[in-house]
């Protein structure tokens, strides 16, 4: 290497390490102006004759240097975080609570909560702002959003599913806000209220957001006589999930006094797709069974794979059901308000006591092989035995879009 070429090297380094040098000390002053900057905030923000908006300004710079861990660079420690929140608190204290006037104080307590890892706290300050219809600077639906981001525990829960029926009507994209809700329900759909949720669960049930698993419940509800020994026992099966049901299926297990099994009877309900929240009636028939001293039922609930297409817009009318010789004569039409033609249209019939209590059940389909849109078609069944005599009846009708 020549001299000339070791001293053009030299020149390029000094100018080179004297950039850096001055890039540094200008990111030094850059940074002590911030300090300076932040500091008067905090100063102000603490003094009890602030603004809310001087402390919420402060607590989004503040919130800023913690989001990008610049604690140490801005000179900024624990303590920070406790005279703000000792600040607020005394503010929000004589001012008689949270409210619409002092939204900004709250929502910084609420940012002080989630930084020192106070989850439940700060859910509980942003369930009492969404009360409020999202006063200040988030909407309800934002709120929602901030505490059903938070990690589960008892509280975030309850936070979350307080404010489900709430927010629901101003839901759009009602199948991610079910699983939101399900979720923090721990998969208890009867932890979901509100006007539609059948509706709603129904359609997050066939959408890409539901997941298992599979849960539902038997109810032994009475028994209806048969010839000599025979009887038929009937209940309801319900879905407690959020994912259909597949051909419900429950098994009568006759056991002897000490509990040794003498013979299984099966029965399944007469809703082969069984949506969440809904039941259906099952009538197990037990023929001529041995002698024994008790009935256990099992019910292993199953996840559908693959659900049909479904009719919404069907509607059972039916006359008033009459007793006759062989049993009750229950008859009537489906009317079609449906846009695409039905095929395999069914209709269940449950009778129940002054009590509620399912005393007979029985299904059957309409005459017509096909129900177009605007259509009707009857259906009648002729020998439904009952437990004992019903006082009123429910019916329900489910369907396939015709081929």
């Amino acid at each position: 290497m020549s001299g000339c070429s070791i001293i053009v090297d030299i020149v390029n380094n000094s100018k080179a390490k004297k950039a850096e040098e001055e890039a540094a000390a200008a990111k030094e002053a850059e940074l002590a102006k911030a300090r300076e900057e932040l500091e008067a905030m905090r100063q102000g923000a603490i003094d009890p004759a602030a603004t809310p908006q001087q402390v919420w300004d402060y607590s989004l710079a503040l919130g800023e240097v913690y989001d990008a861990n610049e604690q140490d660079a801005m000179g900024v420690d624990g303590s920070w975080l406790t005279e703000l929140e000792t600040a607020l608190t005394q503010r929000l204290d004589g001012a008689g609570g949270l409210s619409a006037d002092n939204s900004l104080l709250g929502y910084s307590l609420a940012q002080v909560y989630l930084w020192t890892e106070r989850p439940d706290e700060g859910a509980g300050t942003l369930l009492e702002f969404a009360k409020l219809g999202g006063e200040g600077p988030m909407t309800s639906v934002e709120l929602f959003d901030s505490i059903a981001g938070l990690p589960p525990s008892d509280v975030t829960n309850a936070a979350v599913l307080e404010l489900c029926p709430t927010l629901r009507p101003q839901i759009e994209g009602v199948n991610g806000f079910v699983s939101t809700c399900l979720d923090r329900a721990g998969g208890d759909i009867s932890k979901l209220s509100w006007e539609g949720v059948l509706a709603d669960l129904e359609s997050y049930a066939r959408s890409g957001y539901a997941k298992g698993p599979a849960a539902g419940t038997f109810t032994y509800q009475s028994k209806v006589k048969g010839y000599k020994k025979t009887f038929w026992a009937l209940g309801f099966v319900e879905n407690t999930s959020g994912v259909f049901l597949e051909n419900p299926k429950v098994t009568a297990v006759l056991v002897d006094e000490g509990g040794a099994e003498l013979g299984t009877f099966q029965g399944y309900a007469m809703i082969d797709e069984l949506a969440p929240g809904v039941r259906a009636p099952v009538s197990i028939l037990v023929n001529d069974p041995p002698k024994y001293a008790d009935i256990r039922y099992e019910f292993n609930p199953e996840q559908a794979d693959y659900l049909s297409d479904p009719v919404d817009g069907l509607r059972v009318e039916a006359l008033q059901p009459r007793r006759k010789r062989y049993g009750w004569k229950v008859e009537g039409k489906v009317l079609s308000e449906a846009s695409k033609p039905a095929q395999f249209v069914k209709v269940v019939v449950s009778a129940l006591d002054a009590d509620g209590q399912l005393v007979g059940a029985t299904s059957t389909y309409i005459d017509e092989d096909k129900l177009e849109p605007g259509g009707e078609a009857r259906w009648s069944t002729t020998s439904m035995d009952t437990a004992r005599k019903p006082v009123s009846f429910e019916y329900q009708v489910t369907a396939r879009v015709a081929d």
